[in-house]
């Protein structure tokens, strides 16, 4: 049940989320949906999600997928670490400005000349 729920969660962030939201994941094909979407996404490990870098992370994240089911030990993701804590609030402050310097330059009364 709790798995449902959860993907669930992950359905609505992916059909409610745009431009101006900020969402927090580690699945990265949701990950890769909001960005198109215009989200501002990081991992909580603090990083970043870019339309410039999702491309690479799905395309490794589905090697590994596929490393893993033809039988290859692959390990998983390293232990989180007081640097990632670090490395998120980081991340989640300049997303959060980034946001805000847009709301300000679109609310901003443009100049006729």
């Amino acid at each position: 049940m709790r798995e449902r729920r959860f993907l669930g969660l992950a359905h609505i962030a992916q059909e409610r989320a745009g431009r101006g939201d900020i969402v927090v994941t580690s699945d990265i094909p949701l990950a890769s949906r909001c960005v198109k979407a215009g989200c501002e996404v990081i991992a909580p490990n603090g990083k970043p999600f870019t339309e410039q870098s999702i491309g690479m992370t799905l395309a490794v994240r589905n090697l590994m997928t596929d490393l893993r089911s033809s039988g290859e030990v692959t390990g998983g993701p390293r232990s989180f670490a007081p640097r990632d804590r670090s490395a998120f609030l980081s991340a989640l402050d300049q997303a959060v400005r980034r946001i805000q310097r847009e709301r300000a330059r679109l609310a901003a009364p443009t100049q006729q000349g």
